[in-house]
């Protein structure tokens, strides 16, 4: 697949940021930017964006849980 790394950015940045497609779709409109499509943005964002993020979340935990592996530890909480 063919991608203009603005379409990337403007993926990344929108998932990211924790708004969503529509509402800064509608900002472009708005300012009459063009702006990538709907489908487009779901493509990236399944195809490169969340397993990145997966992975990215799954290299952290291993790193965290290889640093306390065979260490004692004391593990605080309030329940509610």
């Amino acid at each position: 697949m063919r991608m203009h790394a603005g379409d990337l950015m403007l993926a990344s940045s929108i998932l990211i940021s924790g708004n969503n497609f529509q509402k800064i779709s509608t900002l472009a409109k708005c300012l009459k930017l063009p702006f990538l499509s709907s489908s487009t943005f779901h493509r990236i964002q399944g195809t490169y964006l969340v397993p990145s993020i997966d992975r990215f979340w799954m290299q952290q935990q291993e790193d965290v849980l290889s640093e306390f592996q065979d260490k004692d530890l004391i593990v605080l909480g309030k329940a509610t």
